[in-house]
Parts: C-alpha cells; structure tokens; sequence
C-alpha cells in the first residue's frame, strides 16, 4: 500500500482491526447483508470474520478470509493516505480487489494475482460485449457504482480495470496509460488538500456536507488530469484484447 500510494502526510492513526468469530457474530455487530466486511470510517474501524473453510478430509482454508481481509485494509489505508478522501469507486473497490490477489509469504508480497471472485463475471460480461462503458464508469460516483442492478459487475470490471492498468505490459511501455493512476492519486490528494485549506479559511473546516461536495470536485479535478489527452476508446480496447485472454493460475 505505501510504496503505490504514498500517504499525503503522516500517519498517527491505529488501524483498529475487528476480527469476529464467524458469519453470524459479524452480522449481529452491524455487517451490511451480503457483505464479508467493511471498513467504518466513521468509527474508524475494519470488520471482518474468520471465514475458514474446513472440510473433512482436507486442509482447512483461509483463502477467502484473507481476499476480504487484504480489501478492506486497503480501503483503511487509503482513507488516511488520501488525506480522508475516498477516490472514485472503480478506483477505490478496484484496488482493494486488486490487493485481495496478493500472495503474501511472511512479511513479504510475493506477486499481485489475479482475483478468483471477479474473474468470471468481467469474463462473460467482456465476452459478451455487456461491461459498462469506460467513459461512463470512470466518473461514477458511488451511488451509480452500486446501483442494485449492475453493482456485482462494477466490482469486477473495476478489479479488472485496476489488474490491467498495473499488470499489462502494453500499458507499461504507453507513455500516457503508465501513468494513469498515479497521476490520478496524486492530483486527488494535492486538490482536495487545497480545498480543505479554502474551507479553513471560510470557517467551515468541519462542515461534513461542504467537505463532501469539495471531495466530489476533487475526484472530478483528478480524472480529468489524469486522462487529459487520453483516447479512451483505444485504451477500453486494449483491456478487452487483456481481459479475453485473462486466466486464474493458482
């Protein structure tokens, strides 16, 4: 997390993590239905539960355990990163699915892999020519993102989009794509830390609603530098050309 998103200033937050027993104890403390867990920026706290797999006969399985665990602690470090500014959620959800196909051994991440999770669903819906346009999914706001209808193919197509601008050597070797996301993180933190120094000076530094509509413009100012100049048509292209031949490898 910190050597692809260096954080806009120092951290002194404590990352509280809450690890409940099983499905039932984590969706009695408050965990949204259909979820495996969430980040609270409000409490300020990550919530997941212990989703061992144990079947008789075979070696118990964390796997998904830490898929959910891997995402959310993404979305906790990037809250406090950002400088409290969430980023657009193909942004946002797509990272923190992209860091769920880590392969850590010990302290170390061996390899960034692909996610068991999205990988069908942006799978059929590229092969079907059904994913939802580049131009229209970069600028969703979160509400547009999980509208109850489309959100499982945000999900994917957001990991997918993420996984293909970090993984593909095409993109590596373009000398606009390659710097795609981190022009866009880097412009998000530097405006809406301009913003907030405004707000400040206008006396309304704790006004959630005007720090809401700043962070909106923010996102805004970050996309639109980030792809200033960018055919993204050709680019949408490319990540189908990507995704088609796309597959899990344990």
């Amino acid at each position: 997390y910190i050597k692809l998103f260096p954080p806009a200033g120092e951290i002194i937050a404590v990352s509280t993590v809450r690890v409940c027993r099983a499905r039932t104890e984590y969706m009695a403390y408050g965990g949204p239905p259909g979820s495996a867990g969430y980040w609270n920026y409000a409490t300020e706290e990550l919530v997941f539960y212990d989703a061992q797999v144990k079947e008789k006969g075979k070696r118990s399985s964390d796997a998904n355990t830490f898929i959910v665990l891997y995402h959310e602690a993404f979305h906790q470090y990037i809250h406090y990163s950002a400088g409290e500014v969430p980023p657009h959620s193909w942004f946002n959800e797509g990272h923190g699915d992209y860091f769920s196909g880590a392969d850590v051994v010990g302290s170390k991440v061996r390899k960034i892999g692909v996610n068991p999770w999205r990988l069908g669903t942006i799978t059929r819906a590229v092969n079907e020519a059904k994913f939802v346009p580049w131009k229209d999914i970069l600028r969703f706001e979160q509400p547009e993102y999980y509208r109850g209808d489309r959100v499982g193919l945000c999900y994917a197509q957001g990991w997918s989009m993420v996984y293909f601008l970090r993984q593909s050597p095409v993109v590596a070797k373009h000398p606009q794509w390659s710097k795609l996301l981190d022009t866009y993180f880097n412009e998000l933190k530097l405006d809406y830390a301009r913003n907030l120094a405004l707000l400040e000076t206008q006396g309304r530094k704790d006004d959630r609603r005007a720090k809401a509509e700043v962070g909106v413009a923010s996102r805004k100012y970050a996309l639109e530098k980030a792809f200033e100049g960018v055919d993204i048509a050709a680019l949408e292209s490319e990540w189908v050309t990507f995704m088609s031949k796309l597959e899990f490898k344990r």
